[in-house]
């Protein structure tokens, strides 16, 4: 169902409930086919709430990354002492600086968020439950108080007839439901306006890291990960080689798992007699209620799923290959400068994931504001008209009950299918395992399938 509403309102109860019960929570998830960690189906289907389709838990692994940098200058001129790196002292001298400040400008900025930012969508999946929670209940609780139950009385056989709705109970029950259905959009209303308050926040903290981008891609023209010609070149033409090569495998396999899914379920099509309209429908969803990824130390995540073993292995031989040539390579002499540009790698690669993700998870919380602040005024126009408690009020609930009580149904399975998909991701998101990055990281953490380190 889209939160879209009519371009006029309806005017009569009976419409103004359909469009408000076919106007709930369904473009806040996503039906998807269920499938084991080898990529085969269960036969089942399950929900996915919005922000983890837009990218939450990429966001949340990769803040985890930014993490492994140097929290002050003590430390990253400690972990890359000036003097050890000659040839980029000679090659800009002013490089060194502008490196450093960039990882820590990074850091501090992601750091922020980590202790700021994610409490606030934490607050955001409890409002979406309680929102859902208190619509069940209200649309569908025991006796005659919830909704279902004063429309069954008042379409009853007790006012089928013309000035029945003059009875006093009657127009006490329209006005009991008008309540109910006021109360709700109130609540909508507010949950809209809160989550507005946190997306604000959340946009704020995210502004500090999305600030730190042109500093990190100046660094980075400087190294020379995106072209030739520039300093990784200069120093060592095969490495720059490799990195190239590391990088592209690496963005391969970031978005390969979505390529496997659309293939994957076009040479499945037969068996479940449906064709998805939008390459977006086609995704699947894993089974198991823990995420997995893949750390490579100067890139960032991979997912650890096995539906993309081609992909993580062809990132395991360039990381490979890459840490060969480095060992080959290194030397008292420039061994710290193969470190720092790494640690420059992840920081470009993780800068650009966080920001893209930052911008994504934006676009879901203005959804979920727009979806509430719907819900609640499609429920006020209802609740206005209801109110009337008249004649006109008994003939329309009359007249629409069948696809009341359908929309109720309707409204009630998506509220469901929402809850469900919010605790999920919710429980995904506690198990995120955080084994084997750097001591200092508590929560979250993540670790591979394939070692107990989280290292290819």
């Amino acid at each position: 169902m889209s939160t879209t509403t009519a371009s006029t309102s309806p005017t009569d109860v009976g419409q103004a409930l359909i469009n408000a019960l076919n106007n709930s929570t369904s473009n806040l998830t996503r039906s998807l086919l269920v499938m084991d960690e080898d990529g085969s189906f269960t036969g089942k289907h399950g929900s996915r709430f919005i922000l983890q389709s837009y990218g939450y838990l990429d966001l949340r692994v990769s803040l985890v990354a930014s993490l492994t940098f140097p929290a002050d200058a003590p430390s990253f001129e400690s972990l890359y002492p000036k003097a050890s790196l000659q040839s980029l002292n000679l090659f800009d001298p002013l490089l060194y600086q502008e490196t450093e400040t960039a990882v820590l400008d990074f850091w501090n900025a992601c750091n922020d968020f980590n202790q700021y930012g994610i409490s606030s969508f934490w607050t955001v999946f409890d409002v979406t439950k309680l929102l859902c929670q208190n619509l069940i209940d209200q649309l569908t609780g025991a006796g005659e108080g919830s909704l279902q139950g004063i429309l069954g009385v008042l379409t009853s056989q007790t006012y089928s007839e013309p000035g029945s709705e003059n009875n006093s109970e009657f127009k006490g029950l329209a006005q009991n439901a008008s309540s109910l259905l006021s109360d709700l959009s109130q609540d909508a209303n507010q949950r809209a306006s809160t989550i507005q308050g946190l997306a604000t926040s959340i946009a704020s903290q995210a502004s500090k890291i999305q600030a730190t981008t042109t500093e990190v891609d100046a660094v980075v023209n400087k190294f020379g990960f995106n072209s030739q010609g520039h300093y990784i070149a200069a120093l060592d033409f095969k490495l720059a080689m490799l990195q190239k090569v590391l990088n592209d495998k690496f963005g391969v396999a970031q978005t390969s798992k979505e390529n496997w899914v659309s293939l994957y379920y076009q040479m499945r099509q037969m068996c479940f007699h449906k064709l998805m309209s939008t390459r977006k429908d086609r995704e699947l969803m894993e089974a198991s209620t823990a995420v997995s990824y893949i750390w490579i130390p100067v890139a960032g995540w991979i997912s650890g799923s096995n539906a993309i073993l081609t992909e993580q292995r062809n990132v395991g031989m360039a990381w490979a290959e890459y840490q060969g040539h480095i060992a080959h390579k290194s030397t008292d002499a420039v061994k710290t400068t193969f470190t720092l540009i790494g640690a420059v790698n992840l920081l470009w690669m993780q800068n650009q994931v966080i920001c893209d993700k930052l911008r994504s998870v934006g676009v879901a919380l203005q959804e979920i504001q727009s979806t509430f602040a719907a819900i609640g005024s499609n429920l006020g126009q209802a609740a206005t008209l209801m109110a009337v408690a008249d004649g006109s009020v008994r003939t329309s609930l009359i007249a629409n009950q069948a696809a009341i009580q359908a929309g109720i149904a309707k409204a009630v399975k998506e509220l469901q299918d929402t809850l469900s998909a919010v605790q999920a991701l919710i429980t995904i998101d506690s198990n995120i395992q955080t084994t084997g990055i750097t001591a200092d990281i508590d929560a979250p953490s993540v670790y591979a399938e394939e070692t107990a380190d989280g290292n290819l």
